[in-house]
């Protein structure tokens, strides 16, 4: 199975060429050919032009990607398209812009609310930790009071994309779950 993403390529009546969608896989089924994802290595010639199907207009052309750039959570990764008609290729670059005020509080906020989630989850899972009958030492519960305070701050840090879970303590064989990785406002 490759991991070639195409266009697929419509040539307007002005004679320029417009995409239709992608970038994406090879579809298994296109009109009525079925293996139709199986051109890319037995004929990929007849990629470029569908006129073979009754689709004279049309193509998959193969696209190239640019490598991303690192981009931090007050800027916004665009994505630009587009097509060399004379190789019969497609680019996808990137660009970066600053994020408007209101556009950055929403992600940071977004980003809070998923941390506020997980937090809220292993509190939930820790709560017996604190009770006044368990059955752990004041240090134990001293390990877990940290811990869960440690939870509690974690939405209010200013940057939510810079956060680290805190350490689950170890002291007492209480199996915990791992943390997921921290939310990301990257694409």
């Amino acid at each position: 199975m490759s991991n070639n993403q195409y266009f697929l390529v419509q040539k307007n009546s002005d004679q320029n060429f417009s995409i239709i969608s992608g970038p994406s896989p090879l579809p298994e089924v296109f009109g009525s050919t079925s293996g139709f994802n199986h051109l890319e290595t037995n004929a990929p010639e007849l990629l470029c032009d569908l006129s073979w199907q009754e689709n004279p207009n049309m193509g998959f052309w193969l696209v190239k990607f640019d490598d991303k750039p690192n981009y931090s959570i007050n800027q916004k990764l665009n994505t630009n398209n587009t097509l060399d008609p004379v190789t019969k290729t497609g680019r996808v670059s990137y660009s970066i812009q600053t994020l408007p005020s209101t556009e950055l509080d929403s992600r940071k906020e977004n980003i809070r609310q998923q941390i506020r989630s997980i937090r809220d989850r292993y509190l939930s899972l820790t709560d017996f930790t604190q009770l006044l009958d368990v059955p752990f030492s004041s240090q134990v519960k001293a390990e877990f009071a940290t811990f869960r305070q440690q939870l509690r701050d974690l939405p209010s840090v200013d940057d939510p994309s810079s956060i680290t879970w805190p350490t689950i303590p170890t002291s007492v064989n209480i199996n915990l779950p791992p943390f997921p990785p921290v939310p990301s406002y990257k694409i």
